[in-house]
């Protein structure tokens, strides 16, 4: 306090321009009289080649000029305009070569206001007294210099960055909690216990993202997160005490607690908007997941059948939800009205665009965890084709991001290819013990590698040809991976058996 009261004392910003011009008037002044006594000159009007005819000067104006070379009291004409007082100026206060018709100089006012060429004196209000500065048209009227160390610290701290306050304490409070909540959905415990904790820890997630809504994003985030996981955490424990032998397999509870998700989200959404993209994901991954169960529970498909199988509609997929998301929102529709000549406001086409861009962004990342999933689990099946399809689904979501270009629908596909490549390599290492002695060195080479490759600057030439050349590994990549899946699915021995 006592050291906000000080600077309250020194003045506000306008107080410290006061003073800096006041300390510019005294040195010109100082070095008007280091010179001598400054002598008044009265500029008479010169034609300049390629300007107009100047009328006959009607007033004068006693100004201060400050030059490079030199600082005069001179009498300008208020009515002349400067591009013809320029060359003038320099003969008097200019370089000791001035050009010879003033072009690449300006002359400005106290506060940093440049003349326009065709300006007056007089319709710029310049005084009698004033001081006008004589300076290079591309460099700036007045320099930063600083004039109290004490108010350029407090500046630079202002401007520094975001004080703490209450709010933000509150707002670490509430990460705090919201992370230690996502954590124990994870705990173990009984079963009445979770199921009665999980049930109040969703109501007040839910009511915890209608209230933070309207009040910081990252609040609603932590609120749909934790509340997501500990429905599903209920639901995972539901499916369990429900079963009729009272041990369900862990795909038909994972089932369970994907219903118990989206159901928790579709009632945030009521009051949440942030919840559409939660909504959106977890629906393609309960969709995707369920399908999968169903081929092999029900109609005895293999684990690697099936698996395969969802590899490939999440990564085909991938390229058609661009589409879906502005068809179901509505942006075709809307495109065909404005088309046909029906008025639309900007504030109706960006609830259609944020409506997209949520059912995208949820599209993508339940897409890239279903893909990135089936690879992880391709990759720890026994049989050597199964690991390498799994390789392959994680090479492929790599060079499906090239498709997108916001960095919200390019991380998912990145993080979960990376980490089902990562994922794949551990398991390939696992089999080879001079490989796993040398794993240490392995992972530094691959980072390394990887930041040099993404480090190299490329001209949009070499960006264009390597844009072709990977998409020409893609498709052959995309081939291979369905010469694969017709191994893994037994097409090829059921043809030869025929």
């Amino acid at each position: 306090m006592a050291r906000r009261a000080h600077r309250r004392d020194r003045g506000g910003p306008h107080r410290r321009r006061d003073r800096r011009r006041r300390r510019l008037r005294e040195a010109a002044a100082a070095r008007g009289r280091g010179r001598g006594r400054a002598r008044s000159h009265r500029i008479r009007p010169v034609r300049q080649p390629g300007l107009r005819r100047p009328t006959l000067p009607g007033r004068y104006s006693t100004v201060t000029v400050v030059g490079p070379r030199a600082t005069r009291d001179l009498a300008l004409p208020d009515d002349l305009p400067v591009a013809e007082l320029l060359p003038q100026l320099l003969r008097h206060t200019g370089p000791d070569e001035p050009e010879a018709d003033g072009t690449g100089w300006a002359l400005s006012t106290m506060d940093g206001t440049t003349f326009a060429p065709g300006g007056t004196l007089a319709e710029a209000g310049v005084p009698d007294g004033g001081v006008l500065l004589l300076h290079d048209a591309t460099a700036a009227a007045l320099p930063g210099t600083v004039e109290d160390v004490r108010d350029a610290v407090e500046d630079a701290i202002d401007a520094g960055g975001a004080r703490w306050e209450s709010g933000t304490g509150r707002l670490l409070a509430v990460a705090t909690a919201g992370l230690l909540v996502a954590a124990a959905a994870f705990s173990p415990g009984a079963d009445s216990a979770v199921l009665l904790t999980g049930g109040l820890v969703c109501l007040l997630a839910v009511l915890m993202s209608w209230w933070s809504a309207r009040q910081h994003d990252l609040m609603t985030h932590l609120a749909l997160t934790g509340g997501a996981l500990w429905a599903g955490r209920v639901g995972h424990t539901a499916v369990e005490v429900l079963a009729a032998d009272g041990a369900a397999h862990q795909s038909t509870r994972m089932i369970g607690a994907g219903i118990a998700a989206l159901a928790f989200v579709v009632v945030a959404r009521a009051g949440a908007r942030l919840a559409t993209a939660y909504a959106v994901g977890i629906a393609a991954v309960l969709a995707l997941g369920a399908l999968a169960w169903a081929l092999w529970a029900r109609l005895g498909l293999s684990a690697v059948r099936a698996e395969t199988l969802v590899l490939f509609i999440a990564l085909f997929a991938i390229a058609l939800v661009p589409r879906l998301a502005m068809s179901s929102a509505g942006l075709f529709a809307l495109d065909r009205d404005v088309r046909a000549g029906e008025p639309t406001s900007d504030e109706h086409l960006a609830r259609r665009l944020q409506a997209t861009d949520a059912r995208l962004t949820g599209a993508v990342c339940g897409l890239a965890a279903t893909a990135g999933a089936a690879s992880a689990l391709l990759a720890a099946q026994p049989d050597p084709w199964a690991s390498l399809m799994g390789a392959g689904g994680a090479l492929a979501l790599l060079t499906r991001s090239r498709i997108f270009e916001l960095v919200r629908h390019v991380a998912p596909l990145r993080l979960a290819g990376m980490a089902a490549l990562a994922w794949s390599a551990w398991l390939w290492i696992g089999h080879s013990a001079p490989l796993l002695a040398w794993l240490p060195a392995l992972a530094v080479l691959a980072g390394l590698a990887y930041v040099s490759v993404a480090s190299i600057s490329r001209s949009a030439v070499s960006a264009a040809w390597w844009r072709r050349v990977v998409a020409v590994a893609e498709t052959l990549l995309v081939a291979g991976m369905i010469t694969l899946a017709g191994h893994l699915s037994g097409l090829y021995a059921m043809i030869g058996g025929i």
